[in-house]
């Protein structure tokens, strides 16, 4: 199976090379002149910066399609695109809708966000669907991509009929194993050139894509986005040095407590909670970019055999996880998917509400391929860490899609069909000019 997948792989990375390449230099699209070398591609790419993992993918496929496309990045909520954003009108400009998430998700104000995310927000982007629909359509003759390509939720039925106007290839990338935010108003969405990837098809979300009347032909399993960084194996010898680069002791085992990019205040009372232990341990409490939180973080004061180091965002969290032993975190695809591409075993928080998508993300994803407990309380949370110390669990490996290659293999056919769309029109506009006999 894995002989034949890497085989047809291959043969798709050719058959793409082969039809960019001759795209490029036989009819150059957007009027743009051959050159000796063909000429790159433009993707347009919709991105978001509530919470974290929309900007980390955006990033990701830049680096995916570099050798063929350029890409451009646009926030839809800050250039007009969306309704207008009352937050920041009721703010005075001070923060924004997205601001306003980001801090809403730090201080675990999970209800509020339900209600926004479930009631609110699809009745507000139903009604004003025409609204961002004209809005799009401004933006694609401006940029005049070849591709465009969604990371957020809401606007993808907008995005997909601007973009069936200029016969622009659509990709839609969602990140959770709950749809519907992604699928508003899909169902009326008539693109022909349209492809949907999806972190795996659970049967849950399957019958969302059924529930909307998508054929499953448009639907492309990709698994969710990783950095390259975590691809990578660290020997005996990098841990070490990673120890001594971040001050980390090497005679206690190190315990991560990470809530996302955002950071949360949960994490103090994991930290008070573990700091209790009679048990030997060093903790890495990632407050993100949350400055409220790094601030919370000074006030603690290590146990007797519990010390920690606060960590502030960084992009070295691979590293963290290489050196780690155990994650305590929340049900986030995100993390979580980092978390086993490191083989590193996880304490998942169910004590509190959680956002509405992460139930499907926790049972069709990480529980399914992860090795992962859930803890109730932090009372069994420091049951939970108590038994790891005492017996900790092996690092394992995933076997799951690589989700820059399969975005790269899902772009051939959303090209070739657009190729084919090309030629057929400008063989009927040739047969129009032609003169009559």
């Amino acid at each position: 199976m894995n002989i034949t997948r890497h085989f047809t792989n291959t043969l798709r990375l050719l058959a793409a090379s082969l039809l960019i390449g001759s795209a490029c230099i036989a009819k150059p699209l957007n009027n743009k002149p051959a050159s000796d070398s063909p000429a790159k591609k433009k993707a347009l790419i919709l991105v978001s910066k509530g919470g974290h993992c929309h900007m980390m993918t955006a990033n990701i496929i830049k680096d995916a399609l570099s050798d063929t496309f350029d890409t451009v990045m646009v926030n839809p909520y800050e250039v007009s695109i969306m309704p207008t954003d009352s937050v920041k009108w009721l703010s005075f400009g001070y923060c924004d809708g997205e601001d306003f998430y980001n801090a809403l998700l730090s201080n675990g104000w999970i209800r509020t966000i339900n209600l926004m995310a479930y009631h609110l927000m699809p009745s507000v982007m139903h009604l004003a669907r025409h609204y961002m629909q004209r809005n799009m359509e401004e933006l694609l003759e401006k940029e005049k991509p070849d591709l465009l390509i969604s990371v957020i939720h809401y606007i993808n039925y907008a995005a997909s009929k601007a973009a069936e106007k200029y016969k622009i290839p659509f990709l839609v990338t969602t990140l959770d194993m709950d749809l519907r935010m992604w699928l508003q108003d899909f169902e009326l969405s008539t693109h022909p050139n349209c492809i949907i990837t999806v972190p795996e098809q659970s049967p849950g979300l399957m019958k969302q894509i059924k529930k909307k009347k998508i054929p499953t032909t448009m639907i492309h399993t990709a698994g969710f986005p990783l950095k390259k960084e975590f691809r990578v194996t660290r020997d005996a010898k990098t841990q070490e040095r990673i120890r001594h680069e971040w001050s980390l002791p090497d005679n206690k085992p190190i315990i991560m407590l990470m809530r996302g990019g955002a950071g949360s205040y949960n994490l103090i009372d994991y930290a008070k909670k573990i700091m209790s232990l009679d048990q030997p341990a060093h903790l890495l409490i990632m407050a993100g970019k949350n400055e409220g939180l790094k601030e919370k973080i000074a006030q603690l004061k290590p146990s007797t055999n519990v010390s920690f180091t606060a960590v502030p965002f960084t992009d070295k969290v691979a590293d963290l996880m290489a050196v780690s032993s155990l994650l305590v975190t929340a049900p986030s695809p995100g993390t979580c998917n980092e978390a086993m591409h490191s083989g590193l075993p996880m304490l998942i928080d169910r004590s509190c509400e959680s956002v509405i998508w992460e139930k499907a993300n926790l049972n069709d994803f990480i529980l399914k391929h992860g090795q992962a407990k859930i803890f109730r309380s932090n009372r069994e949370l420091k049951r939970l860490v108590a038994e790891h110390l005492k017996q900790p669990v092996e690092r394992y490996t995933v076997d799951l899609p690589r989700f820059d290659t399969e975005i790269r293999d899902v772009i051939v056919p959303l090209l070739f069909k657009q190729q084919l769309e090309q030629q057929n029109d400008a063989a009927i506009q040739d047969a129009h000019a032609a003169p009559v006999a």
